[in-house]
Protein backbone atom coordinates (compact mmCIF):
# COMPACT_ATOMS: atom_id res chain seq x y z
CA UNK A 1 0.00 0.00 0.00
CA UNK A 2 2.84 2.34 0.83
CA UNK A 3 4.70 1.45 -2.26
CA UNK A 4 1.69 2.55 -4.34
CA UNK A 5 1.33 6.00 -2.70
CA UNK A 6 4.54 6.97 -3.17
CA UNK A 7 4.77 5.49 -6.80
CA UNK A 8 1.29 7.66 -7.27
CA UNK A 9 3.01 10.71 -5.54
CA UNK A 10 6.15 10.16 -7.90
CA UNK A 11 3.96 10.16 -10.90
CA UNK A 12 1.98 13.28 -9.17
CA UNK A 13 5.42 15.41 -9.02
CA UNK A 14 6.81 14.44 -12.20
CA UNK A 15 3.68 15.80 -14.28
CA UNK A 16 3.86 19.29 -11.99
CA UNK A 17 7.32 19.46 -12.34
CA UNK A 18 6.84 18.68 -16.62
CA UNK A 19 4.39 21.57 -16.87
CA UNK A 20 6.35 24.06 -14.93
CA UNK A 21 9.19 22.83 -17.06
CA UNK A 22 7.00 23.48 -20.92
CA UNK A 23 7.16 26.90 -20.86
CA UNK A 24 10.37 27.13 -20.68
CA UNK A 25 11.38 24.36 -23.18
CA UNK A 26 9.08 26.37 -25.32
CA UNK A 27 10.87 29.84 -24.76
CA UNK A 28 14.14 27.89 -24.82
CA UNK A 29 13.41 26.88 -28.76
CA UNK A 30 11.32 30.17 -29.59
CA UNK A 31 14.19 32.53 -28.35
CA UNK A 32 16.36 34.01 -30.69
CA UNK A 33 20.16 35.18 -29.86
CA UNK A 34 20.16 39.02 -31.78
CA UNK A 35 23.35 40.03 -33.29
CA UNK A 36 25.03 42.23 -30.92
CA UNK A 37 26.30 44.38 -33.64
CA UNK A 38 24.80 44.85 -36.96
CA UNK A 39 25.79 46.76 -40.32
CA UNK A 40 23.70 45.70 -43.10
CA UNK A 41 24.91 48.95 -45.77
CA UNK A 42 21.79 49.63 -47.13
CA UNK A 43 23.22 53.01 -48.12
CA UNK A 44 24.48 53.83 -44.67
CA UNK A 45 27.78 52.83 -42.08
CA UNK A 46 25.65 52.83 -39.29
CA UNK A 47 25.32 49.78 -36.69
CA UNK A 48 21.62 49.09 -36.37
CA UNK A 49 22.01 48.18 -32.75
CA UNK A 50 23.98 50.80 -31.85
CA UNK A 51 26.94 49.40 -30.04
CA UNK A 52 29.69 50.25 -32.51
CA UNK A 53 31.25 52.58 -34.85
CA UNK A 54 33.18 52.30 -38.14
CA UNK A 55 35.77 54.12 -39.54
CA UNK A 56 36.82 53.60 -43.08
CA UNK A 57 40.21 54.66 -44.82
CA UNK A 58 39.98 58.24 -46.44
CA UNK A 59 40.44 58.49 -50.23
CA UNK A 60 44.35 59.99 -49.25
CA UNK A 61 45.41 56.98 -46.66
CA UNK A 62 46.96 56.34 -43.79
CA UNK A 63 49.68 54.18 -43.50
CA UNK A 64 49.57 53.11 -47.30
CA UNK A 65 45.95 52.11 -46.61
CA UNK A 66 43.31 54.00 -48.41
CA UNK A 67 39.57 53.48 -50.20
CA UNK A 68 40.70 55.65 -53.70
CA UNK A 69 36.29 55.25 -54.14
CA UNK A 70 33.09 53.90 -52.28
CA UNK A 71 29.89 53.50 -53.27
CA UNK A 72 26.78 51.76 -52.15
CA UNK A 73 24.60 48.99 -54.26
CA UNK A 74 22.17 46.25 -54.49
CA UNK A 75 21.96 42.89 -56.27
CA UNK A 76 20.39 39.09 -55.82
CA UNK A 77 23.19 39.36 -51.95
CA UNK A 78 21.33 41.93 -50.71
CA UNK A 79 22.45 45.91 -50.53
CA UNK A 80 26.44 46.35 -50.15
CA UNK A 81 29.32 48.71 -49.36
CA UNK A 82 32.02 48.50 -52.28
CA UNK A 83 35.63 50.08 -51.79
CA UNK A 84 38.63 50.30 -53.79
CA UNK A 85 42.07 50.63 -52.93
CA UNK A 86 45.33 52.11 -54.80
CA UNK A 87 47.37 51.42 -51.80
CA UNK A 88 49.56 48.59 -50.87
CA UNK A 89 47.81 47.93 -47.48
CA UNK A 90 44.25 48.11 -48.97
CA UNK A 91 41.48 49.78 -47.97
CA UNK A 92 37.94 48.89 -45.84
CA UNK A 93 37.40 49.98 -42.10
CA UNK A 94 37.65 49.13 -37.96
CA UNK A 95 34.95 48.29 -35.95
CA UNK A 96 34.94 49.46 -32.89
CA UNK A 97 32.76 47.68 -30.33
CA UNK A 98 31.74 49.44 -27.32
CA UNK A 99 32.46 47.05 -24.83
CA UNK A 100 35.39 44.25 -24.32
CA UNK A 101 33.48 40.90 -26.30
CA UNK A 102 36.10 39.05 -24.63
CA UNK A 103 36.38 35.41 -25.14
CA UNK A 104 33.62 34.16 -26.21
CA UNK A 105 31.90 35.98 -29.26
CA UNK A 106 30.59 34.69 -33.18
CA UNK A 107 31.42 36.81 -36.45
CA UNK A 108 29.22 36.48 -39.10
CA UNK A 109 30.82 38.41 -42.27
CA UNK A 110 29.15 38.00 -46.06
CA UNK A 111 31.48 39.65 -48.97
CA UNK A 112 33.43 39.40 -51.59
CA UNK A 113 37.19 40.40 -52.56
CA UNK A 114 38.48 41.66 -56.33
CA UNK A 115 41.27 38.79 -55.18
CA UNK A 116 41.63 36.04 -52.84
CA UNK A 117 45.20 35.22 -54.52
CA UNK A 118 47.65 33.92 -55.25
CA UNK A 119 49.28 35.13 -52.14
CA UNK A 120 47.68 36.63 -49.02
CA UNK A 121 44.72 38.60 -49.19
CA UNK A 122 44.08 40.25 -44.99
CA UNK A 123 39.96 39.58 -44.20
CA UNK A 124 40.26 40.46 -40.45
CA UNK A 125 42.34 42.00 -38.91
CA UNK A 126 42.52 41.09 -34.39
CA UNK A 127 45.75 43.42 -33.12
CA UNK A 128 45.14 46.73 -34.49
CA UNK A 129 47.27 46.59 -37.09
CA UNK A 130 50.36 45.67 -34.63
CA UNK A 131 50.51 42.12 -35.78
CA UNK A 132 50.15 40.04 -38.68
CA UNK A 133 47.40 38.28 -36.55
CA UNK A 134 43.96 37.61 -38.30
CA UNK A 135 42.35 35.53 -41.06
CA UNK A 136 43.42 35.83 -44.35
CA UNK A 137 42.91 34.41 -48.13
CA UNK A 138 45.80 32.28 -48.89
CA UNK A 139 47.48 30.62 -51.87
CA UNK A 140 44.33 31.95 -54.36
CA UNK A 141 41.46 31.33 -51.88
CA UNK A 142 42.05 29.16 -48.81
CA UNK A 143 41.22 30.67 -45.61
CA UNK A 144 44.03 30.77 -43.14
CA UNK A 145 44.54 32.25 -39.72
CA UNK A 146 47.59 33.41 -39.02
CA UNK A 147 49.85 32.29 -37.91
CA UNK A 148 48.35 28.93 -37.30
CA UNK A 149 49.49 26.53 -39.55
CA UNK A 150 46.37 25.11 -40.58
CA UNK A 151 44.40 25.68 -44.24
CA UNK A 152 41.05 25.05 -45.20
CA UNK A 153 40.01 22.88 -47.61
CA UNK A 154 37.37 25.19 -49.57
CA UNK A 155 38.21 27.55 -52.01
CA UNK A 156 37.10 31.10 -52.95
CA UNK A 157 37.29 32.67 -55.93
CA UNK A 158 37.72 36.04 -57.12
CA UNK A 159 34.38 38.08 -56.63
CA UNK A 160 32.16 35.05 -55.32
CA UNK A 161 29.84 36.05 -52.94
CA UNK A 162 30.79 34.03 -49.49
CA UNK A 163 29.71 33.85 -46.02
CA UNK A 164 32.57 33.45 -43.14
CA UNK A 165 31.44 32.35 -39.74
CA UNK A 166 34.03 32.96 -36.74
CA UNK A 167 33.65 31.79 -33.35
CA UNK A 168 35.37 31.12 -30.33
CA UNK A 169 34.79 30.06 -26.58
CA UNK A 170 35.67 30.37 -23.34
CA UNK A 171 37.14 27.20 -23.36
CA UNK A 172 39.07 28.49 -26.15
CA UNK A 173 37.78 26.58 -29.15
CA UNK A 174 38.37 28.52 -32.27
CA UNK A 175 36.12 27.69 -35.37
CA UNK A 176 35.86 29.18 -39.36
CA UNK A 177 33.44 27.99 -41.99
CA UNK A 178 33.25 29.22 -45.05
CA UNK A 179 29.43 28.96 -46.49
CA UNK A 180 29.48 28.94 -50.54
CA UNK A 181 25.67 28.61 -51.49
CA UNK A 182 24.39 25.69 -49.46
CA UNK A 183 27.95 24.30 -48.71
CA UNK A 184 29.31 25.20 -45.15
CA UNK A 185 32.74 23.96 -44.63
CA UNK A 186 34.71 23.82 -41.42
CA UNK A 187 38.00 25.45 -42.58
CA UNK A 188 39.48 26.16 -39.44
CA UNK A 189 39.73 24.42 -35.64
CA UNK A 190 41.98 25.05 -32.85
CA UNK A 191 42.45 25.57 -29.31
CA UNK A 192 43.33 29.00 -29.12
CA UNK A 193 45.66 27.72 -26.15
CA UNK A 194 47.35 31.17 -26.45
CA UNK A 195 44.79 33.89 -27.30
CA UNK A 196 45.51 34.99 -30.92
CA UNK A 197 41.94 34.98 -31.61
CA UNK A 198 40.91 37.10 -28.97
CA UNK A 199 40.81 41.10 -30.86
CA UNK A 200 42.70 43.66 -28.86
CA UNK A 201 40.50 46.41 -26.90
CA UNK A 202 41.26 50.00 -28.02
CA UNK A 203 40.51 52.57 -25.10
CA UNK A 204 38.29 50.09 -23.46
CA UNK A 205 36.45 48.99 -26.59
CA UNK A 206 36.91 45.90 -28.82
CA UNK A 207 38.72 46.19 -32.36
CA UNK A 208 38.40 44.61 -34.80
CA UNK A 209 39.72 45.63 -38.75
CA UNK A 210 38.29 44.24 -41.85
CA UNK A 211 39.55 43.95 -45.66
CA UNK A 212 42.96 45.92 -44.83
CA UNK A 213 46.75 44.48 -43.83
CA UNK A 214 48.49 45.27 -41.25
CA UNK A 215 51.70 47.73 -41.00
CA UNK A 216 54.16 44.95 -40.40
CA UNK A 217 54.46 43.76 -43.58
CA UNK A 218 53.82 44.52 -47.44
CA UNK A 219 51.11 44.21 -49.86
CA UNK A 220 49.19 41.70 -48.45
CA UNK A 221 45.11 43.07 -49.20
CA UNK A 222 42.95 43.03 -52.05
CA UNK A 223 42.40 46.09 -53.97
CA UNK A 224 38.78 45.65 -54.10
CA UNK A 225 36.05 44.16 -52.94
CA UNK A 226 32.37 44.46 -51.20
CA UNK A 227 30.99 43.72 -48.16
CA UNK A 228 27.23 43.00 -47.81
CA UNK A 229 26.95 42.47 -43.92
CA UNK A 230 28.82 42.19 -40.63
CA UNK A 231 26.89 40.83 -37.32
CA UNK A 232 28.60 40.26 -34.55
CA UNK A 233 27.31 38.02 -31.48
CA UNK A 234 28.93 38.31 -27.89
CA UNK A 235 28.15 34.58 -27.68
CA UNK A 236 29.07 31.37 -28.71
CA UNK A 237 26.39 30.65 -31.21
CA UNK A 238 25.54 28.11 -34.01
CA UNK A 239 26.44 28.60 -37.40
CA UNK A 240 23.42 27.63 -38.96
CA UNK A 241 21.81 30.26 -36.75
CA UNK A 242 24.39 33.12 -38.37
CA UNK A 243 23.71 31.68 -41.79
CA UNK A 244 20.45 32.57 -41.16
CA UNK A 245 21.28 35.73 -39.92
CA UNK A 246 23.04 36.48 -43.00
CA UNK A 247 20.32 35.44 -45.48
CA UNK A 248 19.55 38.64 -48.04
CA UNK A 249 17.40 40.94 -46.04
CA UNK A 250 15.51 43.84 -46.93
CA UNK A 251 14.33 46.92 -45.65
CA UNK A 252 11.70 49.15 -45.29
CA UNK A 253 12.83 52.86 -44.50
CA UNK A 254 9.87 54.48 -42.58
CA UNK A 255 9.71 58.40 -43.11
CA UNK A 256 8.31 61.02 -41.48
CA UNK A 257 7.32 64.19 -43.04
CA UNK A 258 5.65 67.17 -42.95
CA UNK A 259 3.28 68.74 -46.02
CA UNK A 260 6.53 71.03 -47.32
CA UNK A 261 8.52 67.29 -47.13
CA UNK A 262 10.62 68.63 -44.49
CA UNK A 263 11.42 65.68 -42.05
CA UNK A 264 10.09 65.99 -38.21
CA UNK A 265 11.18 62.62 -37.40
CA UNK A 266 14.00 60.41 -37.32
CA UNK A 267 13.30 58.04 -40.18
CA UNK A 268 12.34 53.56 -38.98
CA UNK A 269 13.98 51.14 -40.91
CA UNK A 270 13.22 47.95 -40.41
CA UNK A 271 14.61 44.39 -41.71
CA UNK A 272 13.48 41.09 -42.78
CA UNK A 273 13.60 38.52 -44.82
CA UNK A 274 13.03 38.95 -48.48
CA UNK A 275 9.76 37.68 -49.15
CA UNK A 276 8.37 38.14 -45.97
CA UNK A 277 5.37 39.88 -44.84
CA UNK A 278 5.79 43.53 -43.01
CA UNK A 279 3.32 45.90 -41.72
CA UNK A 280 4.10 49.87 -40.58
CA UNK A 281 1.75 53.05 -39.30
CA UNK A 282 2.13 56.04 -38.62
CA UNK A 283 3.08 57.23 -35.46
CA UNK A 284 1.27 59.72 -33.43
CA UNK A 285 3.77 62.72 -33.16
CA UNK A 286 2.70 66.02 -31.29
CA UNK A 287 1.98 69.30 -32.84
CA UNK A 288 0.83 67.02 -36.38
CA UNK A 289 -2.26 65.59 -37.27
CA UNK A 290 -1.18 62.60 -39.57
CA UNK A 291 -2.59 63.38 -43.67
CA UNK A 292 -1.80 60.59 -46.15
CA UNK A 293 0.58 57.81 -46.49
CA UNK A 294 2.98 57.57 -49.77
CA UNK A 295 4.19 54.36 -50.52
CA UNK A 296 3.46 50.47 -49.55
CA UNK A 297 2.54 50.66 -45.59
CA UNK A 298 1.78 46.90 -46.03
CA UNK A 299 3.58 44.56 -48.39
CA UNK A 300 6.55 41.99 -48.39
CA UNK A 301 10.25 42.94 -47.72
CA UNK A 302 11.98 43.47 -51.26
CA UNK A 303 15.30 43.11 -52.11
CA UNK A 304 16.99 45.84 -51.16
CA UNK A 305 15.24 49.11 -49.77
CA UNK A 306 11.61 50.36 -50.42
CA UNK A 307 10.36 53.70 -48.73
CA UNK A 308 7.44 54.28 -46.95
CA UNK A 309 6.54 58.31 -46.21
CA UNK A 310 3.98 59.42 -43.83
CA UNK A 311 3.16 62.94 -44.13
CA UNK A 312 1.60 65.24 -41.72
CA UNK A 313 0.01 68.68 -41.62
CA UNK A 314 1.08 70.83 -38.89
CA UNK A 315 -1.36 72.03 -36.03
CA UNK A 316 -1.82 75.31 -35.91
CA UNK A 317 -3.67 76.58 -33.38
CA UNK A 318 -6.17 79.26 -32.95
CA UNK A 319 -8.23 81.01 -30.16
CA UNK A 320 -11.52 83.38 -30.13
CA UNK A 321 -11.24 85.15 -27.39
CA UNK A 322 -15.25 85.81 -26.00
CA UNK A 323 -15.53 89.41 -24.07
CA UNK A 324 -18.70 90.30 -22.02
CA UNK A 325 -19.22 94.05 -21.78
CA UNK A 326 -21.85 97.03 -21.18
CA UNK A 327 -23.18 99.36 -23.68
CA UNK A 328 -19.96 101.61 -22.78
CA UNK A 329 -17.33 98.86 -23.17
CA UNK A 330 -16.76 98.79 -19.46
CA UNK A 331 -16.05 94.35 -18.53
CA UNK A 332 -19.09 92.70 -16.89
CA UNK A 333 -17.73 89.60 -16.90
CA UNK A 334 -14.46 87.36 -17.13
CA UNK A 335 -13.33 86.76 -20.72
CA UNK A 336 -13.75 83.17 -22.40
CA UNK A 337 -11.34 81.84 -24.32
CA UNK A 338 -12.13 79.12 -27.23
CA UNK A 339 -8.94 76.94 -28.51
CA UNK A 340 -9.10 75.04 -31.60
CA UNK A 341 -6.91 73.89 -34.87
CA UNK A 342 -6.65 76.54 -37.71
CA UNK A 343 -9.92 76.18 -39.98
CA UNK A 344 -11.80 73.83 -37.46
CA UNK A 345 -15.58 75.26 -36.89
CA UNK A 346 -16.00 76.94 -33.65
CA UNK A 347 -19.52 78.69 -32.76
CA UNK A 348 -19.96 80.62 -29.26
CA UNK A 349 -23.79 81.33 -27.67
CA UNK A 350 -24.09 85.05 -25.51
CA UNK A 351 -24.50 84.26 -21.95
CA UNK A 352 -27.33 85.53 -19.59
CA UNK A 353 -25.84 88.05 -16.85
CA UNK A 354 -27.71 88.34 -14.33
CA UNK A 355 -28.84 92.28 -13.98
CA UNK A 356 -27.78 92.88 -17.69
CA UNK A 357 -29.87 92.68 -20.63
CA UNK A 358 -28.30 91.09 -24.26
CA UNK A 359 -27.92 94.11 -26.78
CA UNK A 360 -25.59 93.26 -29.65
CA UNK A 361 -22.64 90.88 -30.57
CA UNK A 362 -19.69 92.64 -32.34
CA UNK A 363 -17.59 90.31 -34.21
CA UNK A 364 -18.11 86.28 -35.59
CA UNK A 365 -19.56 84.57 -32.83
CA UNK A 366 -19.63 81.24 -35.20
CA UNK A 367 -17.00 80.74 -38.12
CA UNK A 368 -13.51 78.62 -38.24
CA UNK A 369 -10.47 79.52 -36.04
CA UNK A 370 -8.02 81.45 -36.98
CA UNK A 371 -3.82 81.35 -37.18
CA UNK A 372 -3.55 83.37 -34.33
CA UNK A 373 -6.82 85.26 -32.03
CA UNK A 374 -9.90 86.64 -32.81
CA UNK A 375 -12.25 88.19 -30.68
CA UNK A 376 -16.20 88.05 -30.14
CA UNK A 377 -17.46 90.89 -27.92
CA UNK A 378 -20.95 90.36 -26.26
CA UNK A 379 -22.65 93.80 -25.55
CA UNK A 380 -24.87 94.45 -22.30
CA UNK A 381 -26.76 96.85 -21.06
CA UNK A 382 -28.45 97.56 -17.63
CA UNK A 383 -31.61 95.43 -17.03
CA UNK A 384 -34.53 98.19 -15.81
CA UNK A 385 -36.30 95.92 -12.43
CA UNK A 386 -39.75 94.47 -13.33
CA UNK A 387 -42.55 94.44 -11.11
CA UNK A 388 -45.84 92.91 -10.24
CA UNK A 389 -47.86 94.43 -7.91
CA UNK A 390 -50.14 92.80 -5.84
CA UNK A 391 -53.35 95.31 -4.69
CA UNK A 392 -55.99 94.20 -2.82
CA UNK A 393 -59.67 95.02 -2.97
CA UNK A 394 -63.39 94.40 -1.70
CA UNK A 395 -65.97 93.21 -4.58
CA UNK A 396 -66.69 96.59 -5.41
CA UNK A 397 -63.05 97.29 -5.97
CA UNK A 398 -62.17 99.24 -3.19
CA UNK A 399 -58.34 99.45 -2.11
CA UNK A 400 -58.52 97.52 1.45
CA UNK A 401 -54.77 98.04 2.45
CA UNK A 402 -51.84 99.40 0.61
CA UNK A 403 -50.08 97.59 -2.30
CA UNK A 404 -47.62 95.12 -2.23
CA UNK A 405 -44.89 96.23 -5.09
CA UNK A 406 -42.54 92.69 -6.28
CA UNK A 407 -39.48 93.68 -8.10
CA UNK A 408 -36.70 91.45 -10.32
CA UNK A 409 -35.02 91.41 -13.49
CA UNK A 410 -36.69 89.89 -16.21
CA UNK A 411 -37.04 85.59 -16.70
CA UNK A 412 -36.35 85.74 -12.55
CA UNK A 413 -39.27 84.32 -10.60
CA UNK A 414 -41.79 86.01 -8.48
CA UNK A 415 -44.50 84.81 -6.20
CA UNK A 416 -47.17 86.85 -4.45
CA UNK A 417 -49.53 86.04 -1.48
CA UNK A 418 -53.10 86.72 -0.62
CA UNK A 419 -53.19 88.62 3.18
CA UNK A 420 -55.57 88.26 6.30
CA UNK A 421 -57.42 91.19 6.47
CA UNK A 422 -59.73 91.68 9.62
CA UNK A 423 -63.28 91.50 8.59
CA UNK A 424 -63.34 90.27 5.30
CA UNK A 425 -62.94 87.13 4.05
CA UNK A 426 -60.76 85.92 0.82
CA UNK A 427 -62.63 85.34 -2.09
CA UNK A 428 -60.58 85.21 -5.81
CA UNK A 429 -57.42 85.78 -7.21
CA UNK A 430 -57.65 87.77 -11.03
CA UNK A 431 -53.89 87.82 -12.31
CA UNK A 432 -50.69 85.06 -11.90
CA UNK A 433 -49.81 84.25 -8.09
CA UNK A 434 -46.47 83.31 -9.38
CA UNK A 435 -44.47 83.42 -12.36
CA UNK A 436 -41.38 85.94 -13.73
CA UNK A 437 -40.86 88.55 -14.13
CA UNK A 438 -41.68 90.63 -17.38
CA UNK A 439 -40.85 93.91 -19.01
CA UNK A 440 -44.85 95.06 -19.05
CA UNK A 441 -45.72 95.72 -15.71
CA UNK A 442 -47.99 92.42 -14.25
CA UNK A 443 -50.68 93.31 -11.19
CA UNK A 444 -52.06 90.50 -9.13
CA UNK A 445 -55.49 91.53 -7.91
CA UNK A 446 -56.72 89.43 -4.79
CA UNK A 447 -60.47 90.28 -4.41
CA UNK A 448 -62.24 90.19 -0.37
CA UNK A 449 -65.45 90.05 0.79
CA UNK A 450 -66.74 91.76 3.78
CA UNK A 451 -67.65 88.81 6.02
CA UNK A 452 -71.50 88.59 7.40
CA UNK A 453 -72.27 89.90 11.30
CA UNK A 454 -73.47 86.72 13.31
CA UNK A 455 -77.10 86.50 13.49
CA UNK A 456 -79.62 88.31 16.13
CA UNK A 457 -81.09 85.90 19.21
CA UNK A 458 -84.81 86.11 19.18
CA UNK A 459 -85.08 85.88 23.03
CA UNK A 460 -85.10 88.75 25.40
CA UNK A 461 -82.57 89.21 28.16
CA UNK A 462 -85.28 88.51 30.79
CA UNK A 463 -86.31 85.23 29.01
CA UNK A 464 -83.00 83.98 29.15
Amino acid sequence: MKEKLLRRKGVIFVLIAFIFMVPSIINAATLKNEPYVQYNFNKNLTDQKGHASLTKWSSTGNNNRNNSSTSYGSDSYGPYFQWKSTQARGGGFYIDINKNIGEEYTIGLKFSFEQTGPSWRKIIDYKNSTLDTGFYFYDSGHLRFYNYGAQGTSTTPANKVVDMIVRRNKSKSFEAYIVNGNTKTLDLKVSDTNDQGVPSVVNGKTRLGFFFDDTVTGAEATPGGKVYAIKIWDKYVDPDEVIEELKPKGTVTVHYVDENGAKIKTDKQIEGEKGKAYSVSPDAIEGYRYVKTEGNASGTFPEGNTNVTFVYKKIIKGTVTAKFVDINGNKIKGDKIYEGEKDEHYNISKENIYGYEYVRTEGNASGVFPEGNTDVTFVYKVSMPCTVTAIYVDEDGNKLCDNIVYKGFENNAYKTSKLEIKGYEFLRVEGNETGKFMYTPQIVTYVYKKESPPPHSLLSPDMK
